[in-house]
């Protein structure tokens, strides 16, 4: 995924330059940088954008419990 697709991905899902740069714990002029550039992101970037996106989808459409929770645990005695 080049600049492009992250400037796209961030749009897509909701996300502000700063709102992004918060998650990953970087500025907002680095998101800004890497959206202008046409060189690949880091493969940890596109790692990062797919957790991203799955903790998304668990708070919208997911289980509603915690996360910890989601999984019954029975013992058997």
């Amino acid at each position: 995924m080049n600049g492009e697709g992250l400037r796209g991905w961030r749009a897509q899902h909701g996300y502000s330059q700063l709102g992004l740069a918060r998650e990953f714990g970087i500025d907002r002029q680095t998101i800004l940088n890497r959206e202008k550039s046409t060189d690949e992101i880091p493969r940890l970037w596109e790692l990062a954008l797919i957790a991203l996106k799955d903790e998304n989808n668990k708070k919208i459409g997911g289980d509603p419990r915690p996360a910890g929770r989601q999984r019954k645990i029975i013992s058997k005695r």
